[in-house]
């Protein structure tokens, strides 16, 4: 099985540096390992695409939702094209932002 390219929006990369830059001010290694989490999480999309559940506040379901333990990242899969396309990454005391 081929694996999934994985493409990130400018709001997913923008999560991920407000991430980065909270965990720089709080230092910590448990910090370190939250990121860590994320992007392990991101990667095991290539290959496993449908591993998020649906994003409930829609109806498409192939805009989904992988829940780490800190963090949402919520993606499109574009099944036909082997694409995950990151549309944000947020903390999830931040809660489930509207997916357009």
């Amino acid at each position: 099985m081929a694996k999934f390219e994985i493409r990130w929006s400018e709001e997913a990369y923008r999560g991920m540096h407000e991430a980065c830059e909270y965990l720089e001010r709080h230092e910590s290694s448990w910090n370190a390992q939250m990121l860590a989490e994320v992007l392990e999480g991101i990667e095991k999309l290539r290959e496993l695409p449908r591993l998020g559940s649906r994003f409930l506040s829609s109806d498409d379901a192939n805009k989904r939702v992988l829940t780490t333990r800190h963090f949402q990242i919520i993606y499109l899969l574009v099944e036909e094209e082997g694409i995950v396309h990151l549309a944000t990454i947020r903390h999830q005391r931040q809660g489930s932002p509207p997916y357009e």
